[in-house]
């Protein structure tokens, strides 16, 4: 008797994983009935499995064989399977893959495309939660940004990293900065209830849905007038993605997320914007059609600020590269962005460590790595700001903290450096063959000042650790040293950017 299962596996030996109405319709074309497909289907077994823990539209199935359970066909037919049939699922990893594949996890109820809760939808968190249980997702903890939500590498999808996420969020806050600082000063939102997506607060609401930017409008048509009743206000929505070409599959949870507040019946009247640095003709015309405005910084903010902002993430993936043999880019972007209301904390913040990393590699020589992700043998993670190495005779770890001139670093600002951090590095830096005979140096920069109580912590770590060199540098030493490297761009920067600066 013929195994009833065989054409099912012959399928899917030719196939790959695939969806039950693809069996259906390869069964159909070799002449079985409908109910004998129904049969077959819901009775494979063996090393033949279907998906759990992951409902796709109208009761479809994924199904595939033993063999090929998470290798890369199964990883890649599954997100087809998800888009094929409009996926709650397959928008959000459309969403992640967006932005590099990895995310910080209060982002997920933002590019997830789903609310966070609403009737007759699967909520955000429930969509993550079975993401990460069938393996497509994980969620990781990182010393400096908390959760992170990540496309498991062995998918093959995508290659997340923190250096990009890390980049990617200094890049992103600079662009809503100056989208918000534009919806101010058009008028198109309230001017003192324009809400970005920061480190700070959550996450911008509007509806059940979360967002980089809301903006309540008084802006007709976008404003309600009711007779003798205030004016109700409509809004102002956006997302970012930087970096990219925007696809149809990026957009798709941007688009998912207007169409649902537009289909219910209560949602009051607003403008979504999708800003990105370029959009390729299909997903243009697809915002079109959907109603929402697709546009770009050279169009919103002028071509200086586009070309700057180019250049910002060009710079920040490339640090070292710029840190060692183009100084003059941070003079370029400090004088170019630092001008964007709200934009020039985080900024100054990640161009302080190329600032570091030039000054260290003209005074010591040897190679230099900015941005750092390391971890220790016990599986502990800690970033390094900038990395020096001579060859295999000397590492030194910086620790670089852009304050304004008269705010002091906290003895709790060190204590967590020198007691948690500086371990988890020289741990990792030991587990590399070409350190373990280093001297290692641990320097805590700041372009601030340090409290007398941190600076009796630091004299105390310096005297009683032998096996290791605490050091540490204020504004004005930071200064000395790039007078003493002779480095005219970096006194330059220092002065006008940082030292006579108050960052606010």
């Amino acid at each position: 008797m013929t195994d009833p299962n065989t054409s099912i596996r012959d399928f899917l030996v030719k196939n790959g994983p695939c969806l039950s109405s693809d069996l259906k319709a390869a069964l159909v074309k070799k002449g079985v009935s409908e109910v004998n497909i129904r049969q077959r289907l819901s009775r494979a077994g063996g090393d033949i499995h279907r998906l759990v823990g992951l409902n796709l539209p109208k009761r479809t199935a994924f199904f595939y064989l033993e063999r090929q359970y998470k290798s890369a066909d199964y990883w890649r037919n599954l997100l087809h399977a998800m888009t094929q049939t409009n996926s709650a699922h397959g928008t959000a990893i459309h969403g992640l893959l967006a932005r590099d594949g990895i995310i910080k996890k209060s982002e997920f109820d933002i590019v997830s495309g789903a609310p966070q809760r609403l009737t007759k939808h699967i909520p955000s968190s429930a969509i993550l939660d079975q993401l990460c249980t069938t393996g497509f997702l994980k969620i990781e903890s990182h010393d400096v940004l908390g959760k992170c939500v990540l496309i498991d590498s062995r998918c093959n999808l995508a290659n997340p990293t923190y250096t990009s996420l890390r980049n990617r969020l200094i890049v992103e806050d600079v662009l809503l900065a100056a989208l918000s600082e534009w919806v101010r000063k058009t008028g198109l939102g309230s001017f003192n209830k324009v809400h970005r997506k920061t480190d700070s607060t959550p996450v911008p609401q509007f509806g059940s849905f979360a967002w980089d930017m809301t903006a309540p409008s008084y802006v007709h048509p976008l404003v309600s007038v009711h007779k003798d009743q205030p004016p109700t206000s409509g809004f102002v929505v956006a997302d970012v993605i930087v970096d990219r070409e925007v696809s149809q599959d990026d957009v798709r949870y941007f688009i998912r997320k207007c169409s649902t507040m537009r289909a219910l019946r209560n949602t009051r009247p607003f403008m979504a914007i999708m800003l990105a640095d370029r959009f390729e003709r299909d997903a243009f015309v697809q915002g079109k059609s959907a109603g929402v405005l697709f546009t770009t910084p050279d169009v919103l903010f002028g071509q200086q600020i586009a070309e700057s902002l180019k250049a910002l993430i060009s710079t920040l993936n490339n640090a070292a590269k710029y840190a060692t043999v183009d100084p003059d880019k941070v003079m370029y972007l400090l004088s170019n962005l630092s001008s964007i209301e709200g934009a020039a904390i985080n900024l100054r913040g990640a161009l302080f460590e190329l600032v570091v990393g030039h000054l260290v590699s003209k005074l010591e020589g040897g190679g230099i790595d900015i941005g750092m992700h390391v971890k220790s043998p016990e599986g502990k993670s800690a970033e390094i700001d900038v990395r020096l190495a001579k060859g295999d005779h000397e590492v030194r770890s910086y620790e670089c903290k852009a304050k304004a001139a008269r705010t002091q670093v906290s003895l709790d600002e060190v204590q967590r450096w020198a007691d948690v951090k500086v371990p988890v590095i020289r741990d990792a830096l030991l587990s590399e063959k070409r350190f373990q005979n280093c001297r290692m140096f641990f320097e805590f920069w700041t372009t601030g000042t340090f409290c007398s109580e941190a600076v009796s912590f630091l004299e105390l770590k310096r005297t009683s650790i032998k096996k290791y060199v605490i050091q540490w540098k204020d504004g004005s030493e930071v200064l000395s040293s790039a007078r003493e490297a002779k480095s005219s761009p970096m006194v330059a920067i220092l002065n006008q950017h940082y030292l006579e600066h108050v960052l606010k």
